[in-house]
C-alpha cells in the first residue's frame, strides 16, 4: 500500500468513492472510443469482469465493486494493523493508493491526477465540438446563447487544466534535478533517505517538492533559498505503535524547497547542498524516533507553543536539522 492524493476518473464515468461506476452516469465521446483507463486513471480489464470492474494498478488487481484488491498488499508488513485488502485503509475519498518505495517525487504523482482531469476535459470538449461546430467563434457556433455560455466556462475550465499539467511538469523537472543532484553530493546520506526505516523496521518514503512563493521585487535570486516541512502528524495503532503519516499516508513524509521567482521563470536552478541535508535531517529524526517526537509534539500543543517549523530551541527534529545541515555528506 502506497497511499497517496485524491481520486480522479476518466471520460465520462461517475464513480462510487470506492471506484465503482455509477449505473446510467457514464458516457465515452466519440474520440475517445477504446479508451480503457478508469478510476484513480488505472487500466481496466473488461473481459474480466464487465466495465470498470477490474482494474491494474500495477502490483495488483482492484475490484472496485467489493473495496477490495484480489490479492494481499505486497507492504503488508508496514501496515499490521490493516487487512491486507482493504483499499487505502477504507479511506477513498482522502487518498488512492500507488506504489514505489524509494525519495520519490511528488510531482510525479500529482502529474497523474492533473493529466487524467486534463483528459475528462479534453474529451467533453470534442464532444461538444462535435455538436456544436467550432468553439472558437461565437459566429461559428450552431448552440442558443445559453449553450454558447456554457461552453466558454468549460473552455475557461479546460485551459486551466492545461496550464495546470504544463506548471506541474515544469515543478516535476526541477524536482528531479534536486534529487539527482543531492544524490550525487551526498550519495551516502541520500542512500540513507532512499531505505529510511522506522522503529519496527518498516519503510518510510520521502516525498520531495518545490514551491515558488518569493514573488516580491525584492526577492533573491540565488536558486534554492530554503526548505521547510509541516507540522507533522502521527498515527497510534492499536498495539500501540506509532508511525508518522503525511500527505501520501502512513509512513511517509515531504519536505518541500523554495525556489525564487527568477527560477520559475527560467526552469534553472542552483541547489544548495547544505539546504537538502538540512531538510534530510528533520525528516530522519521524525521517521526513526516518532513516538518521541509525537510526545514533544503533543507538549507543545497541550502548552499552546507554535511549532516554527521545527526549530523550537528544545526541538530535537531542529537540532538533527541543523547538525546534518553543516556536513557535505555522512562519514562511510
Amino acid at each position: 500500500m502506497k497511499i497517496s492524493g485524491n481520486s480522479t476518473g476518466s471520460c465520462g464515468e461517475n464513480y462510487y468513492p470506492f471506484g465503482m461506476v455509477m449505473p446510467g452516469r457514464n458516457w465515452t465521446a466519440a474520440s475517445a472510443e477504446g479508451y480503457r483507463f478508469g478510476f484513480n486513471g488505472k487500466e481496466s480489464d473488461d473481459e474480466i469482469k464487465g466495465d470498470g470492474n477490474s482494474l491494474d494498478f500495477g502490483a495488483r488487481i482492484y475490484d472496485p465493486r467489493l473495496g477490495k484488491w484480489l490479492t494481499v498488499d505486497p507492504l503488508m508488513a508496514n501496515y499490521p494493523n490493516l487487512s491486507p485488502f482493504i483499499y487505502c485503509g477504507n479511506a477513498p475519498i482522502a487518498f488512492y493508493d500507488p506504489d514505489g518505495k524509494e525519495v520519490k517525487n511528488a510531482f510525479s504523482y500529482i502529474i497523474k491526477s492533473a493529466e487524467a482531469s486534463l483528459k475528462i476535459a479534453e474529451a467533453h470538449m470534442l464532444e461538444l465540438e462535435i455538436k456544436f461546430g467550432s468553439l472558437d467563434k461565437k459566429s461559428n457556433f450552431t448552440g442558443t446563447k445559453d449553450e454558447w455560455k456554457y461552453v466558454k466556462t468549460l473552455k475557461k475550465d479546460y485551459e486551466s487544466k492545461i496550464r495546470n499539467v504544463e506548471l506541474i511538469k515544469v515543478k516535476e523537472e526541477i524536482v528531479n534535478n534536486i534529487i539527482a543532484e543531492w544524490k550525487q553530493e551526498s550519495s551516502i546520506l541520500f542512500d540513507h533517505a532512499n531505505t529510511m526505516v522506522n522503529e519496527y523496521s518498516e519503510t518510510v518514503d520521502l516525498y520531495v517538492s518545490v514551491a515558488n512563493i518569493f514573488e516580491k521585487e525584492d526577492a533573491p535570486n540565488d536558486g534554492m533559498i530554503g526548505g521547510y516541512n509541516e507540522i507533522p502528524y502521527f498515527e497510534t495503532s492499536v498495539d500501540g505503535k506509532v508511525r508518522p503519516i503525511g500527505l501520501f499516508g502512513v509512513n511517509t513524509q515531504q519536505i518541500t524547497f523554495e525556489i525564487d521567482r527568477d527560477d520559475r521563470e527560467h526552469f534553472e536552478l542552483t541547489t544548495q547542498q547544505n539546504i537538502k541535508n538540512h531538510e534530510y535531517g528533520h525528516f530522519e529524526y521524525m521517521a526513526t524516533q516518532t513516538a518521541k517526537y509525537k510526545a514533544y509534539i503533543d507538549k507543545i500543543i497541550n502548552d499552546n507553543r507554535s511549532y516554527k517549523g521545527g526549530h523550537n530551541t528544545d526541538d530535537p527534529s531542529g537540532q538533527r536539522a541543523n547538525e546534518y545541515g553543516k556536513l557535505k555528506d555522512l562519514p562511510k
